[in-house]
Order: structure tokens, then sequence, then C-alpha cells
């Protein structure tokens, strides 16, 4: 998955060859870039894009399309199991930003990114844990929340960047409500001055796979966490958590 934003900019007199268009490709830095049109297929190393002086996270590709090769091409980025691709309509002597980006997953199917986001259960606050589980066949993050409304906890600090939403997927919960996940300038507060954005995660007991998505278009990620309140009104309840990721990431290219 992954989204794109493609836009054209200069002209045969603005400096660029009067000979073919430019694709300048933005992707995370150690993307392996793709470029296929009909029975033609072009990779760009990974270790030829420019890194961005802004963005040390980001790189440009570029590559100069003959007038004779207009048409549509495919661009596509991979880096490791990540992938994304996007179709550009190459039909003028300009340069074509194409922006490709990969969703940014918390935990994605079941497993927590501890390489990116640090050891698991480290900012759980009031909560009783957040932890990961490996079963036979089975992989989920585990939320456990005592029965009290005012318990919260975090399950990373964001560092970074800004995307349109947060989506969690869960595959099983036990709730009964005042349950919300989002953002915040606090691991362990909700309140009105450290709530960043947040989504309700409605009145629910035994359910099974349900995902809700939270809008945080226009948030700079920097110093924020991912937030849950887990409550009930008695015992403990529990989220089940599958996938929980940031997609739409959005650049000035």
């Amino acid at each position: 998955m992954g989204n794109a934003i493609i836009s054209r900019r200069g002209g045969s007199g603005g400096g660029l060859s009067q000979y073919g268009a430019v694709l300048r490709i933005t992707a995370e830095v150690g993307s392996i870039i793709t470029l296929q049109k009909g029975g033609i297929l072009i990779t760009l190393r990974q270790n030829k894009g420019h890194v961005h002086s802004d963005d040390s996270t980001l790189a440009d590709w570029y590559y100069s399309v003959s007038t004779v090769n207009f048409g549509e091409w495919t661009v596509t980025a991979t880096k490791g199991i990540d992938t994304a691709s996007v179709t550009v309509e190459v039909s003028e002597l300009v340069q074509y930003d194409v922006f490709v980006t990969y969703d940014l997953y918390i935990v994605r199917n079941g497993i927590y990114d501890a390489d990116t986001f640090g050891t698991i259960g480290q900012y759980k606050g009031n909560l009783t844990a957040i932890e990961q589980y490996n079963g036979p066949g089975i992989d989920w993050v585990y939320l456990n929340g005592p029965a009290s409304a005012d318990m919260a906890g975090s399950i990373c600090k964001l560092s970074a960047g800004t995307y349109s939403n947060l989506v969690l997927t869960v595959v099983d919960e036990k709730t009964i409500s005042g349950n919300v996940f989002g953002l915040s300038k606090s691991s362990t507060s909700l309140s009105a001055a450290n709530v960043v954005a947040t989504e309700d995660l409605g009145a629910h007991t035994e359910e099974g796979a349900m995902t809700w998505v939270c809008d945080i278009s226009g948030k700079q990620l920097v110093d924020l966490y991912v937030i849950f309140r887990v409550s009930g009104s008695s015992g403990t309840c529990f989220l089940k958590i599958d996938q929980l990721y940031l997609t739409n990431r959005s650049v000035t290219v």
C-alpha cells in the first residue's frame, strides 16, 4: 500500500531537454525504484538516490524519458516488504515530480515493530500491560486495562512525518465504553491540553474484527504518542491489535 503525489514543472524553455521529459521520483532512502512501460523495464539502484538535505529519510531518483517513449509509465518503489506504485502519463517536455510513499506500520499482522519504535510496553502508563503475544499461528499485540475510565498508555512515540490517517484493526476486543485511541503530547494523558487527535472506539462487548480510522491530517508527528484508553465497568478489558499504521504521508516535492 501507499500513496503518490504527481506534479509537473517547467518546459522546453525552462532548461529541460527538447528531446525528452524528466521523472524525479521521491521515495524513502533505501528504496529500489523500477520504471515500466510495456516491454521496457528500468531499475534504479538504491545507492543512486540523492538524499534530501531537510529530511534524511527521503531521496530523489532521476530518469529521462525520450519523446519516442512518451506514454503511461508505472513507477514502483520497494523497500523490504513494503511496495507502492503509481502510473504517470508522460506527454510533455517537462519535469514530472513523483512522490511514492509507504504506509508506516507500528503493528503489522500482529507483530510490533520494535526496531523502529523501541521496546513494547515502555509507555504503558497506567494500563495493566501492552505486550506482544506469539502463539501457534497467532500473533497480536495485547492491550490490557483495569476497570477505570481514566487509565491510559501509549504503544509508541513518533518522531517525524505528516500523515493523513492513523488506522487501527483489532482481531478481538472486550470493551464497555469510553475507549479511544489517537495522538497525544503525553504518553499517559488525554487531557484537553495534551490531546492532538482521537477516535472513539465506541461501546462493544466481545466483538470480533473491527477497524477504525483516526483523522490526523496536518499533524506534525514530532514527539507525539500513539495513545489508548482501555476501560470498562468491571474486571479487565482488552484489545487484540492486528494492524496499527499511519497512511497517506504528505511532503512538499
